[in-house]
């Protein structure tokens, strides 16, 4: 026999275990590293007790029950009665507040509360802004304590008793509660179902409504549930005697449940009492005939999942009680078959039976199937309804006086469509401003956590968020972080309507990362090794102490707002951006965003943006290459659940194919796609192989056949794509102009003299990018041109032969070979040469002295590093010049080539000059000046025949491979158009390093670096 104990709902134990369960279920294990708690105070005491926020949950759901505190008169308020227009707690003199009322303090406020929802607010918004950290740690262990009593009254809802004001307890609240102490059991409550597939494995309870946890009005609370489903010890089926045998109908009071069928099944009591163990009576044992124990059916509807089960063993009828011992007393039943009016029991005959209803442990196992789970499960939906709000802070920069971002409401509807509507209103029913703060923590320089919070900031008006939804302007913090801060977290806190909740609290962590992520060469004086973010806070450089950032080399950036950029994504891309690798292909699925993996493509990613639709509906867009194919995806605008566990490959992650272009014939996929600012076209340049056919059309051979420039147009959920072809390609054009005069042989003098002009003109793209929607364009333009002209004069004396002759070569050039970049020109290639010979030779066949001058100027510069977006350029210029005078002796014949040594001054690979909009200033000029002895050969150049037939004009398309040439080192700029460069070079003297940050220095921000430190890669994370 079970001995009653002195008690109030679920024993003790059983609402631990069940409130464990519940916290274990609801996603608080993903929610609370964004709230920085793990260990908490004492609420009441303030005492340096801790315990794990799971056990404050606990320990909230043990003390609403506490029978040796002040909490004695609570158990009142544990009552819920939906069949009976939910009252609270009758029975006799003593009432009770309705549960909901009590738990949520939404319509009254009680003296006696102290952990309601109401209550539970203000101690979540206190945890989160007090600038105390003993108090913010009282008022979180309060949060989730306070909690535990909320969903205590939760699982009260899931015991039958409580929804039909069925008062137990022992004392003065009626008799225990069988059900209750029978749970309680060790060897039963262990053994409870706390979870079913359709409670608890990834489908919680979700409400849009706090109340309907407990009642919906349409049967889908949890009260409902019990109170509909269920019949408990005092609200038991009614009995009635017909053809000889007890039968069920509904309790007067509670028509739900009902018993289906009324006739009962029959089960060997025998039996049943072996299989708990149990010794039958000895009136049950043979040679008497075995007992009988009837079981009553009933319909489990539930309106929550839409299902309906059979409860085979709602009620016993018998002669056990419900301690399974035999019944002693003699039960009246009305009898069926003798009525003068059926539906009226009190016309029918009366017949005594041994028979009772009754609710044993066999009813109770098998309510726990039912019951159990749901308690956990509607628990743990109201911990997820308490945390729902949840915030992203979009476009974060840092000011010089704090922070400055726009917020997101991130309720995600695909994940729960209930929520679809937990709109963040910028006002309450009664008329106030939402509010805005911004929380932080940081680890002083004693490694002691310090607390801070901005101002508060009313919600404008305007900015009403639907999930997903970003407020249309950026808000101002006013915040302070000492500069020797580490370990800096920030979060967005909101208080106000969220949904139906009048003032709620949501929440999101505030990632301000910005700036650069960048691989120095060492490991920096705080020993953390690897990549590193570095950004710009309050005018000043810091270094971050995160670890684990992502970046992509190559960026886009857009969504511009006042003329700068508020979104970046990034993806792995060549290493001088619009030219390809020459090692090989850097392109990967992976997208970068906020310095972690955003989302991972389903090929190599060649190009990605973000861009709206029509409905304003945000995505991200991607090019990839796909075996020589480009395909333009699209996914909804968030970041992936678990992108690492995506194959490249196989990875589809929500995308949408939306456009598949294969290449024109010698396309090479080799060079990023760039967006615009909105994302709604990118620009890519294709280099051409042209194949060579032999006369059966086989390939026998290829050659570069120039740069192709394509563009993709993203509109209406489709991607369509246009070849724009290029500029015309370069003429240069050969002018031949021979001269000889016609004087008779004879006569004292004869001029031969012969031209050639060799003139190139013409402009040719080799690069393309935006900035915001502008499209920005690399144009060579070539104006390079060669001058040679021979002068002989022949001095005949009176036999016409040859007395003297002067020959003269003059051998000239000039012009430039230019790169465009907007408003800027990058001079590649400069020719000034001129050669001048002289030669006197008297007589023929004799030897003579001939004099000569010659100046010799040439610059050669090659392309390092370009981003089209800033007009922003580097490049390496090598440069050799002479001048010479001097003589030599020649002959009449073989004199028409000579060669001779000559000083050059050189300046080789030099970093020559780097000049942006970002700073409108020269960034970097270096200088060496090296005397060498060179081998340079003038004159002497045997000049063709120049006939009519020499006049031509010729075309060709510059190859950019030529013109680059990419160093070890890299480049970045960031959102605040700060440029980030790390590079070595070459000279004469050996190998430099040259590191240079707008406003700052890397050695600076990074302590602890070598002579020879370098940053690259540098990666901008935005």
């Amino acid at each position: 026999m079970l001995v009653p104990l002195f008690g109030y709902a679920y024993e003790v134990d059983t609402h631990k275990e069940m409130s464990l369960r519940a916290a274990r279920q609801s996603s608080l294990q993903n929610f609370l590293p964004s709230i920085g708690f793990k260990t908490l105070k004492d609420p009441v005491t303030n005492i340096d007790v801790t315990r794990s926020i799971e056990n404050w949950i606990v320990q909230g759901a043990h003390d609403e029950d506490d029978t040796l505190s002040a909490n004695f008169a609570r158990y009142r308020n544990h009552f819920y009665d939906p069949q009976h227009g939910g009252q609270g707690y009758a029975f006799g003199k003593l009432t009770g507040e309705p549960s909901p009322d009590w738990g949520l303090e939404d319509a009254r406020t009680f003296a006696t509360q102290s952990y309601s929802l109401k209550d539970a607010r203000q101690y979540y918004y206190d945890a989160l802004t007090l600038t105390n950290g003993d108090n913010r740690q009282m008022w979180m262990a309060r949060t989730f304590y306070t909690l535990g009593h909320l969903i205590h009254l939760i699982e009260d809802m899931a015991q039958p008793q409580h929804t039909r004001n069925d008062s137990h307890g022992g004392g003065p609240f009626g008799p225990p509660s069988l059900y209750e102490q029978y749970t309680d059991l060790d060897k039963v409550r262990g053994n409870l179902p706390f979870s079913d597939t359709n409670y608890n494995q990834n489908s919680l309870v979700i409400f849009d409504k706090v109340r309907s946890f407990w009642t919906t009005g349409d049967g889908r609370g949890l009260s409902e549930f019990s109170s509909y489903n269920f019949v408990s010890a005092s609200t038991n089926f009614r009995g009635a005697f017909q053809n000889g045998g007890v039968i069920a109908r509904s309790n007067e009071r509670y028509p739900s449940p009902s018993p289906s069928p009324a006739t009962p099944t029959y089960h060997d009591a025998n039996g049943l009492f072996a299989s708990i163990g149990k010794t039958p009576p000895e009136e049950c044992a043979p040679p008497n005939n075995p007992c009988v124990m009837a079981f009553f059916s009933s319909e489990v509807k539930d309106n929550y999942r839409q299902t309906s089960k059979v409860n085979d063993r709602a009620s016993t009828a018998s002669i056990f009680d419900q301690d399974l011992q035999l019944h002693d007393k003699t039960v009246t039943y009305p009898n069926l078959d003798k009525c003068t009016d059926p539906n009226n029991t009190a016309t029918c005959e009366q017949v005594q039976t041994g028979q009772i209803f009754s609710l044993n442990s066999f009813n109770f196992d098998e309510a726990h199937k039912h019951l159990i789970p749901r308690a956990v499960a509607y628990s743990a939906g109201l911990i997820d309804y308490f945390f729902r709000g949840k915030l992203e802070a979009e476009d974060v920069t840092f000011t010089d006086t704090g922070i400055t971002l726009k917020v997101k409401n991130t309720i995600d509807p695909q994940k729960t469509p209930a929520w679809a509507n937990e709109v963040l209103y910028a006002k309450t029913s009664n008329g106030s401003a939402a509010s805005l703060a911004v929380a932080f923590d940081y680890q002083d320089s004693a490694g002691k956590t310090q607390y801070g919070v901005s101002n508060t900031v009313p919600v404008r008006a305007t900015d009403t968020l639907a999930p997903g939804q970003v407020s249309s302007d950026a808000y101002d913090f006013t915040l302070t972080v000492p500069s020797e801060a580490k370990d800096v977290n920030y979060r967005l806190v909101f208080r106000g309507k969220l949904g139906q909740e009048e003032d709620a609290v949501a929440v999101g962590e505030v990632e301000p990362v910005s700036g650069f992520l960048v691989t120095p060469n060492y490991v920096p004086a705080d020993g953390i090794p690897g990549p590193r973010a570095i950004f710009k806070q309050g005018g000043a450089w810091r270094l971050s102490d995160k670890e684990g950032l992502q970046a992509g080399n190559i960026d886009w950036k857009g969504w511009y707002i006042n003329g700068k950029p508020t979104k970046v994504i990034t993806w792995q891309g060549p290493k001088a951006r619009y030219f390809p690798d020459q090692s090989g292909d850097p392109f990967t699925p992976n997208i970068f965003q906020n310095g972690e993996l955003f989302s991972v493509a389903p090929n190599p990613v060649l190009g990605a943006a973000l861009t709206k639709d029509t409905d304003g509906k945000e995505w991200l867009i991607a090019i990839c290459k796909h075996f020589g194919t480009d395909v333009v995806y699209r996914r909804p605008n968030m970041k992936s659940d678990s992108p690492v566990l995506h194959h490249p490959i196989t990875a589809k992650d929500g995308w949408q194919e939306i456009g598949r272009f294969p290449p024109d014939l010698g396309w090479n996929l080799e060079i990023p796609w760039f967006f615009n600012g909105s994302g709604t076209e990118a620009q890519t340049m294709r280099r051409i192989t042209k194949y060579i056919f032999d006369s059966s059309g086989r390939i026998i051979g290829s050659q570069y056949g120039g740069l192709d420039r394509a563009k993709i147009e993203i509109a209406d959920g489709s991607a369509k794509r246009v070849n724009l072809k290029n500029f015309s390609e370069i003429t240069v054009t050969e002018i031949c102009d021979q001269q000889i005069p016609t004087n008779d042989p004879c006569t004292d003098f004869h001029v031969h003299i012969e031209n050639t002009i060799s003139k190139a003109n013409g402009s040719y793209i080799i690069a393309v990018d935006y900035k915001n929607d502008a499209e920005q364009l690399a144009v060579l333009s070539d104006t390079r041109a060669r001058f040679l002209t021979f002068d002989q004069v022949d001095v005949k004396n009176s036999s016409c032969s040859i007395a003297r002759r002067i020959r003269n070569e003059f051998n000239t050039a000039s012009g430039q070979l230019e790169l465009k970049i907007g408003s800027r020109s990058l001079v590649l290639d400069r020719f000034n040469n001129e050669s001048i010979r002289t030669s006197n030779v008297i007589p023929e066949g004799s030897p003579s002295i001939a004099t000569y001058t010659a100046a010799f100027t040439q610059e050669r510069t090659e392309l390092d590093y370009t981003d089209l977006r800033f007009e922003l350029a580097s490049s390496k210029k090598t440069l050799k010049s002479a001048t010479t005078n001097g003589s030599f002796e020649g002959r009449s014949k073989g004199d028409s080539t000579v060669s001779f040594p000559v000083t050059v001054a050189t300046q080789d690979d030099v970093i020559q000059e780097v000049k942006s909009d970002i700073e409108n200033q020269k960034i970097f000029t270096q200088s060496n000046s090296n005397m060498i002895t060179d081998i340079v050969t003038l004159g002497g150049a045997t000049i063709p025949s120049c006939g009519p037939d020499r006049n031509q004009t010729i075309t060709y398309v510059p190859d950019y491979r030529e013109i680059l040439k990419t160093t070890n080192g890299s480049w970045s700029v960031d959102s605040g158009l700060n440029l980030f460069v790390s590079q070595e070079y070459r000279d004469q003297a050996g190998i430099h390093y040259f590191n240079y940050l707008t406003g700052g220095h890397p050695k600076e921000i990074l302590p602890g670096a070598a002579t020879n430190a370098t940053y690259y890669p540098i990666k901008v994370i935005k």
